[in-house]
């Protein structure tokens, strides 16, 4: 089974804007400190501090602001020199980059010929680090079997070594031993998880009742997790479980599944390329199905006469045909030439290599045939998506699920399209006063504040218990006129995030007017606001 490693580099944001570890410089958003250098860290500048405290604690501390389309054609540059050493190379996000070989270790050794080179062409596209006397290297590289092991790896290596190998079957109790604080790594591979803060603040939580661990987390039931921490715990630990489990991968696919054809004379065109390779398509799906499987994921290199490569893995919703492979390539060519994501190719194509990375079996895939009761809808969004992600780069497009909690607004979550699009969809556990169906269609973020009084022209209010006094009997937006309240349903009463040294009680109610609009308002601390409409 093929190893997983990960490159991180912690201080990518300082590297991209071309400043050195050794001296205090900051990078800011939004008035608060985004990354800062090791040497301003001794100041005790840290991320997500305010600018003003920064720059109380060193007042002489360069600032500069930051770009995300620096860091991430920057770090492009890097992933094309790894591409020397493995083609199979993935930037999950700038500074954090993921391959996967056959020839990564499966348990220290010394030396270790895969890293010695990864780490030359590490060097090599950072010159000012290509000296080995100018230790300790800016990246960190671990190797386990499953990213998260990997990531974490990287993470608490040595500061000279650099490097650190989880042997294989090792993850799963490597992980369960780390503190769980290291559940912040979690959020770097997963875009799905709650924000940095949210997240922070589950993981203190966790620490005020003695969970100093993940596997501790792990080890406590479910139901018990989320009805102690909140909804954001379940989902939290249910994405641990899964990264503690070595993802299913085809075997090392020997060189026979590696097909290469080239071009003599170059060819410029893009629908060019793209009918030359239509027979190497159908030679390596031809080949794949001839072993009862069907490919499921491939990687298309694309090679100019200056040796310009642009290297990219595809899924396909069920699996490939060569029509199917034929379009993701003239995507990834439209994409290279839109220069999004890297500079454009120089020069015309001379070689198509088309790399089997993932197969499913014949009982896996019911039919190899085309499946014409499929939805045609679904098939042409496909494709879309596919189209915008070679564009604009892997992980543009995202996908709404749902989710569980209370609130409306809690119930749909986004992911990545391109990589969550197979997964099943998993029940949504009914919450305590959760509202009642149906769902409000337009949701008010933030909510607004309205005025609400009743027969005596006093405002209504809601007693600790959830009782009210006297009934609505109309309403009113700021600045607006009042609206006479027809029917009314409620209270939902929530308790959420008792635990928090800021938790919110509400209670929530069903407004209808005497014009048929139909709102859920909620009072908490004494005040009323309008969450939602029902149009």
């Amino acid at each position: 089974m093929e190893r997983i490693g990960v490159v991180f580099y912690p201080d990518w944001p300082i590297h991209a804007a071309g400043h050195h570890l050794d001296k205090p410089v900051a990078i800011t958003a939004k008035k608060r400190i985004y990354a800062c250098s090791p040497a301003a860290r001794r100041y005790g500048i840290t991320v997500g501090m305010p600018v003003s405290q920064a720059e109380a604690l060193c007042p002489q501390l360069p600032l500069f602001s930051a770009d995300a389309a620096r860091d991430h054609a920057q770090f492009t540059t890097i992933a094309e020199h790894c591409t020397n050493v493995t083609p199979f190379v993935h930037i999950l996000r700038p500074g954090l980059l993921q391959f996967t070989s056959r020839h990564l270790p499966s348990h220290h050794e010394t030396p270790v010929p895969f890293v010695t080179v990864l780490q030359a062409a590490l060097d090599a596209a950072l010159p000012a680090h290509k000296d080995r006397h100018t230790l300790p290297r800016p990246y960190r590289i671990g190797i386990a079997d499953t990213t998260y092991a990997a990531l974490v790896a990287a993470y608490t290596s040595d500061a000279f070594d650099q490097v650190r190998i989880v042997p294989a079957g090792h993850s799963a109790a490597f992980l369960a031993d780390q503190p769980i604080d290291m559940l912040t790594l979690l959020a770097l591979c997963h875009n799905d998880l709650p924000k940095d803060t949210v997240l922070q603040q589950l993981i203190n939580d966790c620490q005020a009742v003695g969970v100093t661990t993940c596997g501790a987390l792990l080890a406590l039931p479910a139901r018990a997790v989320a009805d102690r921490f909140g909804k954001i715990a379940a989902p939290l630990q249910t994405t641990l479980r899964a990264a503690l489990t070595p993802f299913p991968t085809t075997p090392y696919i020997p060189q026979e599944r590696r097909f290469t054809t080239e071009f003599a004379p170059a060819l410029t065109e893009i629908a060019a390329v793209t009918f030359a390779v239509r027979r190497l398509f159908e030679e390596a799906l031809t080949a794949v199905a001839d072993t009862g499987q069907a490919c499921y994921e491939a990687s298309i290199e694309i090679v100019t006469e200056n040796n310009d490569r642009s290297v990219r893995s595809w899924q396909a919703r069920e699996y490939f045909t060569a029509s199917l492979l034929q379009e993701r390539l003239r995507f990834q060519l439209e994409g290279w030439h839109a220069a999004t994501s890297g500079p454009p190719p120089s020069a015309g194509v001379t070689r198509v290599t088309l790399s089997i990375e993932q197969t499913v079996t014949a009982r896996q895939q019911p039919t190899l045939l085309y499946d014409a009761s499929d939805d045609a809808r679904t098939a042409l969004l496909d494709t879309a998506v596919s189209r915008i992600d070679a564009l604009l780069g892997e992980g543009a497009v995202t996908r709404p699920y749902r989710s569980a909690g209370r609130h409306p607004a809690q119930w749909f979550q986004t992911r990545p399209w391109q990589r969550e699009r197979q997964h099943t969809a998993e029940p949504i556990p009914l919450w305590t006063n959760q509202l009642p169906q149906p769902t409000p269609a337009t949701l008010y973020l933030p909510p607004q504040p309205i005025t609400v009084h009743n027969a005596s022209d006093t405002p209504v209010v809601v007693s600790g218990r959830g009782m009210l006094a006297t009934a609505p009997h109309k309403m009113r937006f700021a600045h607006a006129s009042w609206q006479p309240i027809s029917a009314f349903a409620g209270p939902w009463l929530a308790n959420e995030r008792w635990w928090d040294t800021n938790p919110r009680r509400a209670a929530r109610f069903q407004f209808v007017t005497d014009s048929g609009q139909a709102y859920l308002v909620a009072q908490t601390r004494g005040r009323w606001f309008a969450e939602a409409l029902y149009d």
